[in-house]
C-alpha cells in the first residue's frame, strides 16, 4: 500500500508545493461543493461539486459575489458569527430554481491572503425525509 513519503531534506517551497497538490486533489475529488471567496466574499474558486450542484462553470462565477449563490432575500447578509458553524440556507442555481443547503465557512489566510473556505452541501433529500415524519 502506497502513502505519501515525506522527505526530511525536503524545502519549504517543496513542502508547499505538495500540500497546494494535496489541497486540489482533495477539492477536485469531493462530493461537497467547495468556495473559496477573498475577504469581500467574491468567489475566488469552486469545485466541479459546486458546479454541478448550482449549474455555473468557474469561469462565470470567479470575482462574483458569493450571493449570487442565493435567492434575492438573503443578498446582503453577511454574519460573521457563522465561522465553522453548518448553517442552513436556500441556493439559487444559474437556472434560477433554489434548493436546501448547509452550508460550513471557515476564515482562511493563504498565501498571505485572508478569505473564506465553505463547504456546501445539498440537502434537499433531508428536508424531504423531515416533511414526511
Amino acid at each position: 500500500m502506497g502513502g505519501w513519503v515525506i522527505d526530511v531534506n525536503e524545502s519549504s517551497a517543496e513542502i508547499h508545493a505538495r500540500e497546494r497538490a494535496q489541497l486540489h486533489a482533495l477539492t477536485e475529488l469531493a462530493a461537497d461543493g467547495i468556495v473559496f471567496t477573498d475577504e469581500n466574499g467574491l468567489l475566488q474558486d469552486f469545485n466541479p461539486a459546486c458546479s454541478d450542484l448550482f449549474g455555473y462553470a468557474l469561469a462565470e462565477v470567479v470575482g462574483r459575489d458569493l450571493q449570487m449563490l442565493m435567492p434575492e432575500f438573503y443578498s446582503g447578509e453577511r454574519d460573521p458569527e457563522i465561522s465553522g458553524i453548518a448553517r442552513e440556507f436556500l441556493g439559487r442555481r444559474k437556472d434560477g430554481s433554489t434548493f436546501p443547503l448547509e452550508i460550513s465557512v471557515a476564515q482562511i489566510e493563504l498565501d498571505g491572503h485572508k478569505g473564506c473556505a465553505g463547504i456546501i452541501r445539498d440537502i434537499s433529500d433531508r428536508k424531504i425525509s423531515e416533511q414526511n415524519l
